[in-house]
């Protein structure tokens, strides 16, 4: 049911295998859209006490996992998180009472009320502290000295399940404000995703056949929601911190074909898009980076699913450590590349050479002829076994790759390159 990754001084983390990633997570959300909508109906007079709530919340549902699926949503859409105390340190309402008087709170607050209010209807349940890669932590950088979240572990038919209400109420911005948005994923998230960004101060609470130090919790690669309910696996990069010289290249299992765009930021600055290239082939996706000069970097996946109309998410960051800079871009990508799962071979270099004789390969699905436009001299790539192949003189100027398909009367924009 799951596949193993051996790393960090032979400490053995489960991935959740594509199928079974948070993929089910989010199609569960579905089964719990009855108990979601009664559970923010709840009137002001049940709800000035924790017990009288409780009741309430609990009271039409016979099973425990409905019954805790109503208290935690009423939590996350009622309990706003407590920015004021969060940013002064003076982290007053730390409390259930605090918490469910103010309708304001810290995560001590947050998973305090879940405790007692789940206690109240006769749940087996306890309040965990721990380490969190929460809104001030650094990617790559060392985890808190001291515990600095807490979160809720909940006894379901015989077996422990993880659950943050703080985190799926919603989350502080880069504006340090706070944004309400309901996340189920942090309901009954599984231990093995879980892991990356929460570690218990007792390692029995990871839930995990062999649980990972704090050192090594601190190197794991972050990873967000998005990146588990894509169905998304680490291949060959399961550290946070990569070493580079110039050029990074990362890999990404996906089950199914999904849209992905990647950042490189320096300094707290995101640089051009032309410094990044990402694509799918298959089930493979790399995402490379060239770094132009020495220095550390934030290389950051954003993706959603193909039949997602809104926008990407964040799903992954790495930090890298490159010892020197290269020149150099990719080729811009148009968005008929991504769409229609176009893969490029060579060249990678945005920068052509003029009076030159360059060689083009890719794959295009579906497309009936695909060229090169050098000057207003367009250059048909011959096909083979599925592949555009071919040479091309470049000349100075913008120079396009161009494909037509079927449903289209044009070619569409593919690639562009720059011939110097």
């Amino acid at each position: 049911m799951y596949k193993t990754l051996r790393i960090l001084a032979g400490v053995t983390v489960l991935l959740a295998v594509a199928s079974l990633s948070g993929t089910g997570q989010q199609n569960r959300s579905a089964d719990f859209k009855k108990v979601d909508e009664f559970a923010v109906t709840a009137p002001a007079e049940v709800t000035t006490s924790m017990d009288e709530l409780a009741r309430w919340l609990t009271k039409p549902f016979t099973t425990d996992e409905e019954k805790a699926r109503a208290i935690f949503r009423w939590i996350t859409e009622n309990i706003t998180y407590d920015i004021d105390s969060y940013f002064s340190g003076n982290l007053t309402g730390g409390d259930a009472q605090s918490a469910m008087k103010k309708r304001k709170a810290v995560c001590e607050g947050y998973s305090g009320l879940f405790e007692s209010m789940a206690h109240s209807s006769g749940l087996e349940v306890v309040k965990i502290s721990g380490y969190a890669k929460g809104y001030r932590y650094s990617i790559g950088k060392g985890i808190s000295t001291k515990p600095d979240h807490a979160w809720n572990a909940i006894k379901i038919n015989g077996e422990w399940k993880l659950m943050d209400c703080t985190w799926g109420a919603g989350y502080v911005g880069e504006d340090k404000k706070y944004h309400r948005r309901f996340s189920p994923y942090y309901f009954f998230a599984p231990p093995e995703e879980f892991i990356y960004a929460h570690l218990p101060v007792d390692e029995r609470w990871q839930l995990l056949p062999h649980p990972i130090s704090k050192e090594e919790f601190a190197q794991l690669v972050y990873l967000r929601p998005k990146f588990f309910s894509l169905g998304l696996r680490v291949i060959d990069r399961p550290q946070s911190t990569i070493q580079a010289s110039g050029e990074v290249t990362a890999k990404l299992f996906a089950p199914e074909p999904i849209f992905c765009m990647t950042t490189l930021a320096q300094g707290g600055k995101t640089l051009g898009d032309r410094f990044t290239f990402v694509q799918q082939d298959g089930d493979t996706i790399s995402m490379s980076a060239l770094l132009p000069s020495r220095g550390e970097y934030t290389f950051r996946l954003f993706a959603k699913d193909k039949q997602d109309t809104g926008k990407y998410e964040w799903a992954l960051d790495y930090k890298v450590e490159s010892e020197h800079g290269v020149n150099g871009i990719y080729p811009k990508t148009y968005g008929t590349f991504s769409d229609g799962g176009v893969v490029l071979y060579e060249p990678f270099s945005g920068i052509l050479k003029s009076k030159t004789q360059q060689h083009f390969k890719l794959k295009v699905p579906r497309a009936e002829k695909v060229a090169v436009l050098v000057n207003d001299q367009w250059n048909f790539l011959p096909q083979t076994s599925g592949l555009f192949e071919g040479n091309a003189a470049i000349k100075q100027g913008k120079i396009l790759v161009l494909g037509k398909f079927p449903e289209h009367e044009n070619f569409d924009a593919l690639l562009e390159y720059t011939g110097k």
